[in-house]
């Protein structure tokens, strides 16, 4: 029932925005199109005419209540006439109007599917959109309204419809749509504040590359073209796509740069390109350090620097262009954000053909990250596992959790024979960790028993309960029949004192030597005595031999990747010369980090080094390296495989113990 659009509706507004004031204006007479006002008739079609015009003064006198009786009477009575599909569609302004939304929907939906090709179907999809947003249920009128062609709603209709698909868009969070209806309402209202501020929170934070690439194609020079090139280039920077960064940012900067026109994101887009075209190109004198030397971890990072220096025995200014070897040192400040900034002026600014660094896992983790990106290798010395496997360009020398543990787990096995082991472990990243990996250590060993397992908050200074339950001394009633005869008082074992179960040969305590000080005399107190303790490398200070402690740490066995004592030439003139240049004691960090930058030494040193390639292929051949934590050698994970000390308390001293 094909017939023109040109006609004048009841009603002659939209209901979003004013869709209150809409549904309480007076109705108003709708005339018929042309096509529908014949000069010769049938006498039938003559009759409904007649009636309908009838039913159009009563909305005109504002008579509603009659003409929705007339109107549902109408459809009844000439269900296939060509005013049928107006019939309807007056009935479903007349229940909006009445604010009866549910027969509005009704109305409007018998509408659209008896006529589907009739001129009031656009409309009648539209009001039925708004009688479901006045129900606060427009997520199900969205199916319909998507199939509304803008071009077949009148001119005063479309911007309110827009506004209409907006709020759905908004309330179902579907992101790509909403912004398309976004820049229709902004070709109808260009200066709308609100409008693109929301167009570029979508843009910036949460379209995908594809609907950017998609929506930049259409919009030529105009808003916001200029925010889409500049989002695609910064993606396909993040994501190696260098090529096609610098295609976004031509096009960015021919667009707006070259031909005069302002854009805020003009010096940005500037600065950017400029880096990509430096990206490829490498000092191969320069080797960037990427430490936190500020913020909470600022300690950390200069004992590492100390070994840095150290093993290279220059620290010079960048000037020129010279062979002589240049350290480009950064500060992550103990942050994720300084981590990234940091590597960003290594790599793009400053053009360093490596980086040793960082120590943290979230430093290290953001950047490797980048690394990869960049296609620069790195050395990291955080003990995490997952940062070795973030790239191929990660190398990571440290001693990490899983050697630790995986040392101590066959020693207690195999050489000191353990069957029955316990765990009393900290409830902090640290603690956890070290407990799983313990944990599945031990699956290997079948013929290992763990007996028991407590934790225990990361501040406390009281472990009496933990020890307690350990040992069977905190519930006490399942042991009553210890003590207690059938006929004495059920609280008679509650008076007596009960010996721990000590059932296991050996604890694991996976903390700090601080806490492992207040640990040990506790265990004590408690019975547990003649049980081997054994720990991590944070048990290796001076700090276990304190005359309070030390009594009760007697035989107590940790592993560390660093023995300052050896005998091995290596070790000693690391250890001397440390003393002397920086009047302290080294620790594992500054030696490990003396390390990493002795072998980065050796890669110049072996053969002329240009490209950052030829250093990544360097380090996977690492694999004899002897230095100030013994020998290192890189495994195709990129993960140190490095040499492991097994340390005893002996009195008042720390003692190796020979492998």
């Amino acid at each position: 029932m094909k017939r023109s659009r040109n006609f004048a509706m009841i009603f002659a507004g939209g209901y979003l925005g004013l869709l209150v004031a809409a549904c309480e204006k007076p109705l108003q007479v709708r005339q018929l199109p042309a096509a529908k006002q014949a000069v010769e008739v049938e006498p039938e079609e003559a009759i409904q005419r007649r009636e309908f015009d009838r039913l159009l003064q009563l909305l005109q006198a504002d008579r509603p209540s009659e003409a929705q009786k007339g109107f549902a009477q109408f459809v009844v009575s000439y269900p296939k006439s060509r005013l049928t599909d107006d019939a309807y569609y007056q009935l479903g302004l007349i229940h909006m109007q009445g604010k009866r939304f549910q027969e509005a929907v009704k109305a409007f939906q018998t509408n659209i599917e008896r006529f589907p090709t009739a001129d009031t179907v656009a409309l009648s999809k539209y009001q039925y959109g708004v009688a479901y947003y006045r129900l606060n249920a427009i997520e199900q009128a969205l199916p319909l309204l998507e199939t509304v062609k803008l071009r077949r709603l009148p001119d005063e209709f479309r911007l309110s419809f827009l506004e209409l698909l907006r709020r759905g868009y908004q309330q179902t969070e579907e992101k790509n749509k909403l912004v398309v209806v976004d820049l229709e309402l902004l070709e109808i209202k260009p200066t709308s504040s609100e409008l693109q501020d929301e167009v570029l929170r979508l843009i910036n934070e949460d379209l995908q590359s594809e609907t950017v690439e998609r929506l930049v194609s259409r919009r030529g020079d105009d808003f916001p073209s200029g925010y889409m090139l500049m989002r695609l280039a910064r993606d396909y920077f993040q994501q190696g796509h260098f090529n096609r960064a610098k295609d976004r940012l031509r096009t960015f900067l021919t667009r707006f740069r070259d031909r005069g026109k302002p854009h805020e994101q003009t010096k940005a887009a500037e600065i950017l390109y400029d880096r990509l075209q430096r990206l490829d190109q490498v000092r191969a004198n320069r080797i960037g350090i990427l430490l936190p030397l500020s913020g909470g971890y600022a300690k950390v990072g200069r004992r590492i620097l100390n070994g840095v220096l150290l093993a290279s025995e220059i620290f010079s200014e960048y000037t020129n262009d010279t062979d002589e070897l240049q350290l480009i040192i950064g500060d992550t400040a103990s942050t994720e954000a300084g981590a990234q900034a940091a590597i960003d002026e290594l790599v793009l600014d400053q053009q360093v053909i490596g980086v040793m660094g960082p120590v943290l896992k979230k430093t290290s983790l953001v950047a490797a990250k980048a690394a990869d990106l960049y296609r620069v290798p790195m050395v990291v010395m955080s003990q995490d596992e997952e940062v070795a496997q973030t790239s191929p360009f990660i190398f990571q020398n440290c001693l990490r959790k899983s050697d630790q543990v995986e040392s101590l787990a066959r020693f207690l096995v195999e050489d000191m024979q353990v069957k029955r082991l316990a765990m009393l472990y900290p409830q902090h990243n640290y603690g956890e960790e070290m407990f799983w990996l313990m944990w599945r250590a031990l699956q290997r060993y079948p013929e290992v028993q763990v007996v028991g397992v407590e934790s225990y908050e990361k501040d406390d200074d009281d472990f009496g309960d933990e020890i307690r339950r350990l040992v069977g001394l905190f519930y006490l009633r399942p042991r009553s029949h210890e003590l207690c005869g059938e006929k004495e008082q059920q609280d008679c074992f509650e008076r007596s004192e009960l010996p721990p179960i000590v059932d296991f040969e050996a604890l694991f305590i996976p903390d700090a030597a601080e806490k492992v000080r207040q640990i040990a005399p506790a265990l004590s107190y408690y019975g547990v005595r003649g049980v081997q303790l054994f720990g991590g490398n944070l048990w290796h200070t001076q700090q276990l031999l304190e005359k309070d402690t030390v009594a009760y740490m007697q035989g107590a066995i940790f592993v560390d990747g660093f023995y300052p004592d050896s005998p091995e030439p290596a070790v000693r003139s690391f250890v001397e010369r440390y003393r002397q240049t920086f009047k302290e004691e080294p620790d594992i960090l500054s030696a490990q980090a003396f390390d990493t930058m002795k072998i980065l030494l050796q890669a110049k040193q072996q053969g002329r080094l240009e490209q950052r390639g030829q250093l990544k292929r360097f380090l996977q051949r690492v694999s004899t390296y002897q230095g100030a934590t013994g020998m290192t050698a890189f495994q195709k994970s990129g993960a140190a495989r490095r040499q492991i000390y097994y340390f005893m308390v002996d009195g008042r001293k720390i003692r190796p113990l020979i492998q």
